[in-house]
């Protein structure tokens, strides 16, 4: 009814916009806009031009979307071939770590085999846990735990991890009489660990570390076995090996599902990636030696004048001689 779009005092009211779900209304203004574009005479051309603007704004948005969607599309795929990348380096690393371990329990294999175990002297071989771990299996398999005398393991960078295989090293070794663990990176909390291991080995009387580092296992008045401990580092001064454990905030398992999702590819046309907007590329020949197919139901092609006259002459000449 007309009466419902009057107000009190009888004028016509503004038609107005009403929303919940969003607030562009009230930051583009858009009612106001209304309300004072139908107070004219002519309502039109500011609604053009507000039409235009908004259009505008679009085009804007839109350009700013592709342009951050080409974007991303590019970053994950920058964090795709990282990780390929990074899982290609992760293997050989291990390759190496693998024949860096072999290599080493070779050479002990070869002092075995030589009957030359009784002084091992693995200084600076980056001589780790692995390696030590299955040196000890090692001299177990060839029965010559009785035959080590001596052991060195200066400069290979063993920490407080690595406490308990050298205890283990040590009770291992019935006849071990020296161990040589300088420049390594065992703190003093290793060291008290190591001594209080020691106290508890049987036969053992006394354990006495003196001023350089060195303790001095006695059992009665025999050194049992003298272990050198002096001359510690501090991790941060020894080129540690690298840490190749996966961060869980960074897990692999966790790229493969965020690439499939709509962040990175989407069915719409405003949002295909780069590689799906362009078409195969095809071989286009030259229009000049090509005959274009004729339409069906086409006009026939024009003959030019010269043409239309000379044959009408053949025709009247033919017509002449056909007479005569």
């Amino acid at each position: 009814k007309r009466e419902d779009v009057l107000d009190d005092a009888g004028r016509q009211m503004p038609i107005l916009i009403q929303s919940t779900e969003s607030d562009l209304l009230e930051k583009l203004q858009v009612n106001e806009f209304l309300y004072e574009a139908q107070q004219n005479r002519n309502p039109i051309p500011p609604l053009v031009e507000k039409v235009a603007q908004l259009l505008a704004m679009l085009h804007e948005g839109q350009e700013r979307s592709d342009k951050h969607l080409a974007d991303l599309s590019k970053s994950n795929g920058l964090v795709s071939a990282m990780r390929q990348r990074n899982m290609a380096l992760f293997s050989r690393t291990q390759m190496f770590e693998s024949f860096k371990t072999r290599a080493l329990l070779r050479y002990v294999m070869n002092l075995v085999e030589d009957n030359q175990m009784s002084d091992l002297h693995l200084d600076g071989l980056s001589f780790g846990q692995r390696e030590i771990n299955e040196m000890i299996g090692l001299l177990k398999r060839y029965d010559a735990t009785d035959l080590v005398f001596v052991v060195s393991l200066v400069d290979n960078a063993l920490d407080d991890d690595s406490v308990n295989l050298i205890l283990q090293l040590i009770f291992s070794l019935p006849y071990l009489r020296k161990l040589d663990l300088k420049r390594n990176c065992i703190t003093s909390e290793g060291i008290k660990r190591i001594i209080e291991q020691l106290k508890t080995m049987e036969g053992i009387t006394t354990v006495l570390p003196n001023s350089t580092g060195v303790v001095n296992v006695h059992s009665g008045n025999q050194v049992r076995i003298s272990i050198d401990l002096g001359e510690q580092l501090a991790p941060d001064q020894v080129a540690r090996e690298v840490d190749f454990s996966v961060q869980q905030e960074l897990s692999h398992q966790d790229a493969d599902p965020f690439l499939a999702t709509n962040a990175g590819k989407s069915n719409h046309p405003w949002t295909k990636t780069l590689a799906t907007q362009r078409s195969p590329q095809q071989a286009i020949p030259d229009p000049s030696s090509t005959e274009l197919p004729r339409a069906a139901g086409a006009p026939p092609a024009a003959v030019p004048i010269q043409q239309q006259l000379h044959q009408q002459q053949q025709t009247t000449n033919g017509g002449h001689t056909a007479s005569a």
